[in-house]
């Protein structure tokens, strides 16, 4: 029995926001183009076209699907399927990308990655507990005798079999293996050798590796070393009471790790009001500028609209999620405490 995966319903939403932008746009550029500022056709012809690829674009992500049954997977971009079987995953030649990508180096370059970050949280969840199933991780890096990767501003690690040493700014730290107190590892999901973010405590001081995401991509706040190379080596010298894994979207079940998360998030829709706060005024500004100083009243409406119909459904998708994600942390983080207060006075009546 075959299953059916489409795009998360905020992704959907927010495609069919740019889609009725980019139509109704497409009709305001023309009207005001043709019969306001009397442009030439070519000019008018080369906007038209741009809306209309946006418009190509979000119909594109619509039409998304990927279907699950006994032979495999097979994801719709257009019109055409591409087929990912279980024999392929069984292969060991298939990697796991950050976030939830497939790669098949040997596959043609645009059908080489299978994206499933588009797909909602749980359905996310689902697709991989049935990849997982098949899945045949490739084979492990080779461990060195010594890595050495440069993490922050002058900061750097060298693992080697006798321990850690960390230098900071010139001054040597060494630690031996048993003496690092805790390694927290968080992956995207369990079944990879990669990691979204990784901290280790040392008795003194504690350092983060993570990937930070930014607008161009995601990538490592440190060099010199792949995240399956630093895994691999404190997967075989540390002893396992030392490694704590995780999995990134799971609701965390341990109350430092919940206050934690939920203090992230918190930051994270700070940032985000902030952003629009400060954004806001200066793209009022610019447009006000355009209708008075320049005189060109219905370019600043254009300006408006595009960056209202563009910008709008990014930000409420955005900032609902970090709500709603600050709302279940915040409820778990309260039965949390509840469940440790009923613990504490089940034992002290045991006690007594």
């Amino acid at each position: 029995m075959s299953r059916e995966y489409r795009i998360a319903p905020e992704l959907r939403r927010s495609c069919w926001y740019g889609l009725v932008g980019a139509v109704l746009l497409g009709g305001v550029f023309y009207g005001v183009t043709t019969f306001v500022q009397r442009r030439d056709s070519i000019g008018i012809a080369i906007g038209c076209v741009l809306f209309a690829l946006l418009a190509v674009a979000m119909v594109r992500a619509l039409r998304w699907k990927l279907l699950l049954d006994s032979q495999g997977m097979a994801r719709r971009r257009f019109f055409r399927w591409d087929v990912w079987t279980w024999a392929d995953l069984a292969s060991g030649r298939i990697r796991k990308l950050h976030p939830y990508t497939l790669l098949d180096p040997t596959r043609p370059w645009l059908r080489r990655k299978l994206r499933l970050s588009y797909l909602a949280v749980d359905d996310i969840r689902e697709v991989f507990a049935e990849i997982n199933a098949h899945y045949q991780l490739p084979p492990p890096p080779k461990i060195p005798d010594s890595l050495n990767i440069k993490c922050g501003f002058c900061r750097r690690l060298t693992f080697d079999r006798n321990g850690v040493q960390l230098l900071v700014r010139g001054t040597p730290h060494v630690y031996l293996w048993h003496e690092i107190r805790s390694v927290r590892i968080v992956r995207m999901d369990p079944l990879r050798r990669d990691f979204h973010s990784l901290e280790i405590a040392f008795p003194d001081q504690e350092i983060k590796l993570m990937l930070v995401s930014t607008q161009y991509g995601t990538y490592p706040n440190w060099q010199g070393a792949t995240s399956e190379e630093i895994n691999e080596v404190l997967l075989h010298y540390l002893a396992p009471n030392q490694i704590d894994t995780s999995i990134a979207d799971e609701t965390p079940k341990k109350r430092e790790d919940i206050e934690k998360k939920l203090k992230i998030a918190k930051y994270t829709q700070r940032q985000v009001v902030t952003v629009m706060a400060i954004g806001l005024p200066l793209i009022a500004g610019v447009l006000v500028w355009m209708a008075i100083d320049r005189n060109n009243i219905w370019g600043a409406v254009v300006m408006a609209a595009i960056v209202t119909i563009l910008c709008g459904p990014l930000f409420m998708f955005v900032y609902r999620s970090n709500r709603k994600q600050i709302a279940e942390l915040d409820g778990v983080l309260k039965r949390a405490v509840n469940d440790g207060s009923r613990g504490a006075k089940t034992g002290n009546s045991q006690a007594r």
